[in-house]
């Protein structure tokens, strides 16, 4: 018998993959605040349809780092932490642009980490949907400068 939260998550790969691409898509290298802005946004809008509350920690030279909460029912606190800007210089983006391999998405920060904050909000809404709130809250923070620090 197949895991219901497998089988909603698997059911969703090729959503998750185009989501992937457009995240990956978003140049948000060499401290970009633009591009890192950019991401923390697109991740912003997916996070409120969920139910969370956005707060933004401004920055004034990297990208302004994200964190969104939302409250469950129950008493522990989860956190899901990551980044939204990658290690290569901006422009490395349009120079290596996104690409399918067989079953790989190969570009800039695809595994570092832009995979990583989608899974987290995949994981999330699977999750959600399942009729999981035995939490206290969530945290999903996405800062802008663990590459250039």
């Amino acid at each position: 018998m197949t895991d219901p939260l497998v089988a909603a998550l698997t059911a969703k790969l090729d959503a998750y993959l185009a989501d992937l691409a457009t995240l990956v898509s978003i140049d948000s290298g060499g401290r970009s605040k633009g591009g890192v802005d950019a991401v923390n946004a697109w991740l912003a809008d997916c996070l409120k349809t969920l139910g969370f509350a956005i707060e933004y920690d401004r920055q004034a030279v990297v990208g302004d780092n994200l964190l969104a909460i939302r409250p469950g029912r129950g008493r522990k606190k989860i956190l899901l932490l990551g980044h939204s800007d990658i290690i290569y210089p901006l422009g490395t983006v349009a120079r290596r642009p996104i690409v399918m391999q067989g079953n790989k998405l190969l570009g800039p920060g695809t595994c570092d980490m832009k995979a990583g904050l989608l899974a987290g909000l995949y994981a999330i809404e699977a999750l959600l949907a399942a009729g999981f709130e035995d939490f206290g809250a969530i945290y999903y923070l996405s800062v802008s400068d663990e590459e250039t620090h």
